[in-house]
C-alpha cells in the first residue's frame, strides 16, 4: 500500500487575502523500508555468522550497520576478524572472534537503510558466542587460531 502526501501551505498577511500554495505530491514509496530484519544468532568461536538485512526504496538504499548503537567501523578492525557487508545488506563474519567488549564480535547489531528520501532502522539482533562465561574466562585469540583460555 502506497500513500501520497500533499502538503498545503497557507500564507496570510494582514494586508492581503490568504494565498494557498500546494507542494508537489510526495510519495512514500521511495522511503527506505526494511523488508528482512536481522535475527539473534548464537555461534561458536571461529565459526562464520550472518546477520541478515534487506531493504527496499527508491533510490535503492545503502546499508550501514550499528554495533551496540554506534556505527560499525570495519576499517578499524583487524583484517582477519573484519565483517563485511554483503551486496544485499547482510553482515557476514568469516570467523566470530571473542575478546574484551570493544574487540569481540559479541554485541547487539542493527542495520540502517538510507537514501535521499529518508532512513529506516531495523530491529536489534544479538550475536552471542556459545559457551563463553565472561565473568570466569579470559581469552587470547590470534588472527589464525586460539592461543589459550583460562580463569581470571
Amino acid at each position: 500500500m502506497h500513500k501520497t502526501i500533499i502538503i498545503i501551505f497557507v500564507k496570510t498577511t494582514s494586508l492581503s487575502k490568504p494565498h494557498v500554495e500546494c507542494s508537489r505530491p510526495v510519495s512514500d514509496s521511495g522511503l527506505p523500508r526494511i523488508v528482512h530484519h536481522p535475527s539473534d544468532v548464537v555461534v561458536r568461536v571461529g565459526s562464520p555468522a550472518t546477520l541478515s538485512c534487506r531493504a527496499e526504496g527508491n533510490p535503492e538504499p545503502t546499508i550501514q550497520w550499528l554495533r551496540n548503537g554506534q556505527p560499525l567501523d570495519t576499517d578499524k578492525m583487524d583484517a582477519q576478524s573484519q565483517p563485511i557487508v554483503l551486496p544485499e545488506g547482510s553482515l557476514f563474519f568469516f570467523s566470530v572472534v571473542p575478546g574484551r567488549k570493544s574487540q569481540s564480535h559479541e554485541a547487539v547489531y542493527a542495520c540502517v537503510a538510507r537514501n535521499s528520501a529518508g532512513v529506516a532502522t531495523s530491529r536489534n539482533a544479538s550475536l552471542h558466542i556459545a559457551g563463553l562465561n565472561h565473568d570466569k574466562v579470559w581469552l587470547i585469540y590470534s588472527a589464525f587460531h586460539w592461543i589459550g583460555a583460562g580463569p581470571d
